[in-house]
């Protein structure tokens, strides 16, 4: 399939806007005791687009694009980036992957049972594509998270809103997929 990339067809571009951060994690059980830090056993932290690993204002750490080529199925590889910016709560938000096609992360995990799927999404102003009017969805095996998104739809008319999705998903097979496509 041939999709035209020209910055006013913006049915034809499916993007990551700017950031999707993975972070699959099996539930905690709250005992009411003293409080450990948690670590999940599927703990996946991805900062697409981005050259080098990075670290939020918590701590916590995103691997970058070419730390985890190992886990996605794409024809096409356009990373984009704007410069740094008070306004943003974390620099994960300075980068995105643009997938032209349909792309799929495919996770091994270790322990079955329920996860949380965390998508950020904000959509930098770029020469090249136009963000906000990116549409796209995200699917499971089983489910549809997100059908014909778009940002601009969904952000109040504030271009600089940082949007988050978040889904509880039962996983229950040894890998967990994961299609953005158009």
């Amino acid at each position: 399939m041939t999709l035209d990339l020209d910055s006013n067809s913006s049915r034809s571009l499916m993007a990551l806007l700017l950031t999707i951060i993975l972070f699959l994690t099996g539930l905690a059980s709250s005992s009411g005791g003293p409080t450990i830090a948690f670590k999940p056993a599927d703990n996946i932290l991805i900062d697409c687009g981005a050259k080098s690993s990075a670290k939020t204002p918590e701590g916590r750490g995103f691997k970058s694009d070419s730390e985890t080529v190992q886990f996605i199925e794409a024809k096409d590889h356009i990373q984009i980036s704007a410069p740094p910016s008070d306004k943003l709560p974390s620099p994960l938000y300075l980068t995105a992957r643009i997938f032209r096609q349909e792309a799929i992360y495919k996770f091994h995990m270790t322990q079955p049972g329920w996860h949380w799927v965390r998508l950020h999404f904000f959509a930098f102003p770029n020469d090249k594509f136009d963000l906000q009017q990116a549409t796209f969805s995200v699917l499971t095996e089983k489910y549809v998270l997100i059908h014909n998104f778009k940002l601009s739809n969904n952000n109040n008319n504030d271009s600089q809103t940082v949007l988050q999705k978040e889904y509880l998903v039962n996983i229950t097979d040894a890998q967990f997929s994961l299609s953005f496509n158009q």
